[in-house]
């Protein structure tokens, strides 16, 4: 099935079901208009609008990716990874639609307006995909660049505190979403924990090299998680994507998070660290080497996040450095093993510079993260 194929499939079927979607609506009234097509690694993504006389609704669909994508998804490089990529798209669809019925449906019942969810309408088979209502929300990562001293190089930055807290709330709130259906238990203890930074660091000195850094690195870690961290760990939902672009930002500071299948139960610090790591080390941060988000804006962000999850709990503040090295540690290892791929030219030296920026800044922090055990 071609691309044209694939957007034509899914405008019949929204035609075919819109007064299932929309009771006011009826097929012989309304217009379905493909607005865009985009195709990416593992998804093809499509937004339509659906006109009735002088009003209109947008209709977002989440679909299979093409082959070319496929293929090329599969010939990443190996890597060290918590656990294996689910390749399965057409299964990571469903699992995806029924996560987000799942939040719909709880959140809805939790009635808190700091709070948002995603109005999911169908799933469609043949072409596998997700068929929802479309949220324009900017995304965190889209305010954290608009907030940044490259766009504030003088005086007063919005402030973004009060979204950071709900973010940690909403998470808090998810990890409470009893979905049973498709969920599985991963990395639940102290050995599986150790285990991991093992393999990271092991992996990360042979392609990086600097083997005595990750060494210590794995040491340190071990020896920190062997002194506050239990035999086994409370657990809870997890989100597994957990980052910034995935975060809507609606009127005020209103939370609505995408992109989940819920298919693991894991410790509760997983996603928190992901989204730190994430908040420290993306692209922005990378290039700038940190300037764009200074450190002490990110210690306020980190202790707005922790504050809207935990509330009036206490706070281990080393479980949560331990699990951001195992987050810092599994970014470093993606990122580099995507950027090291064999090259030639020009490309071969911007790979080698972007790998050079990658490094730095991943050390860097890596090594306050040691020092803050």
């Amino acid at each position: 099935m071609s691309n044209t194929k694939f957007a034509q499939a899914i405008t019949q079927h929204i035609r075919d079901n819109i007064s299932k979607y929309y009771h006011c609506l009826d097929a012989a009234d309304i217009d379905v208009r493909l607005k865009e097509e985009q195709h990416r690694i593992s998804s093809s993504l499509y937004r339509f609008e659906v006109v009735n006389h002088s009003e209109c609704y947008r209709v977002f669909a989440k679909g299979m990716p093409v082959t070319s994508n496929m293929m090329l998804y599969s010939n990443t490089v190996a890597r060290a990874r918590l656990t294996s990529p689910l390749t399965n798209y057409g299964e990571r669809l469903w699992l995806e639609y029924t996560a987000l019925s799942a939040i719909r449906d709880y959140f809805e019942k939790l009635g808190n307006p700091d709070f948002g969810s995603i109005r999911v309408l169908d799933f469609m088979e043949n072409p596998r995909t997700i068929i929802m209502e479309e949220n324009n929300d900017p995304n965190l990562l889209s305010l954290i660049v608009k907030t940044s001293r490259l766009r504030h190089p003088f005086g007063a930055r919005p402030d973004l505190r009060r979204t950071f807290f709900n973010a940690g709330a909403w998470l808090k709130a998810y990890s409470n979403l009893p979905k049973t259906e498709n969920v599985r238990l991963r990395n639940t203890s102290r050995a599986d924990y150790n285990e991991s930074i093992e393999k990271f660091t092991g992996f990360l000195g042979k392609i990086i090299g600097n083997t005595s850094f990750f060494e210590r690195v794995a040491e340190i870690s071990i020896s920190s998680a062997c002194q506050v961290m239990p035999d086994e760990l409370p657990l809870a939902l997890g989100h597994g994507d957990y980052a910034m672009r995935n975060i809507l930002v609606g009127e005020k500071d209103r939370i609505t998070v995408i992109d989940t299948g819920a298919k693991w139960r894991v410790p509760i610090y997983e996603d928190i660290a992901y989204f730190l790591i994430n908040l420290k080390v993306n692209k922005l941060q990378i290039f700038t080497q940190g300037f764009a988000i200074h450190a002490k804006t990110i210690d306020i962000y980190e202790s707005e996040i922790l504050s809207g999850y935990f509330g009036q709990a206490q706070i281990s503040v080393k479980l949560v450095k331990l699990f951001q090295i195992q987050a810092l540690l599994d970014s470093w290892s993606s990122r580099a093993s995507n950027i090291s791929r064999q090259t030639t030219g020009k490309k071969a030296i911007v790979n080698k510079i972007h790998l050079i920026l990658l490094n730095r800044i991943h050390r860097n922090i890596m090594k306050r993260l040691l020092n803050e055990l």
